[in-house]
């Protein structure tokens, strides 16, 4: 893929948005996904905030050899969690289904696709991993599960919590 001209570009049929062009044209689909995590860290580094991902045992100890952990007495915790950085959407408290008084408060998180710096796609577990984050800027973070997985990409994906 080629794109030309020295404006934004919006490539529709990716669901890809450049913002600020550098100049540089790609010409593969590797340079368009460098240009995209690119494009996404800039992005995390100015409006994310520090968030804490905890996956969950079964995903943290699924290639660990359970018998040699226990023949050294060593407990596996996966408690710690990881700090990562993520742009949070926090919406009103919703309506919940079949629950006429029920309401539970809806938050999205935008996070790099990264098994270092964010959560990757292939380790995620929802429905297991847990992810402490606030219910307001500057209030104490607990854990909220990891619900469902709305939308992901080469550069980043975005979770819900509740």
């Amino acid at each position: 893929m080629t794109m030309h001209g020295g404006d934004n570009v919006a490539v529709a049929s990716l669901g890809l948005l450049t913002l600020g062009h550098s100049g540089a044209t790609p010409d593969t689909a590797s340079d368009v996904d460098e240009h995209v995590r690119t494009a996404d860290a800039h992005l995390l580094s100015r409006y994310g905030e520090t968030v804490t991902y905890h996956p969950h045992l079964d995903t943290v100890t699924a290639s660990v050899d359970m018998v040699a952990i226990a023949s050294l007495g060593v407990l596996v915790t996966a408690d710690a969690g990881r700090e990562i950085t993520a742009i949070v959407d926090r919406d009103d408290a919703q309506a919940l289904d079949n629950a006429p008084r029920g309401k539970a408060e809806k938050i999205t998180l935008t996070v790099a696709n990264s098994d270092t710096t964010g959560i990757s796609s292939s380790e995620l577990d929802t429905g297991g991993d847990e992810i402490s984050v606030a219910d307001r800027v500057g209030k104490t973070a607990r854990r909220r599960r990891v619900v469902a997985l709305p939308d992901h990409d080469i550069g980043m994906l975005t979770v819900e919590v509740q």
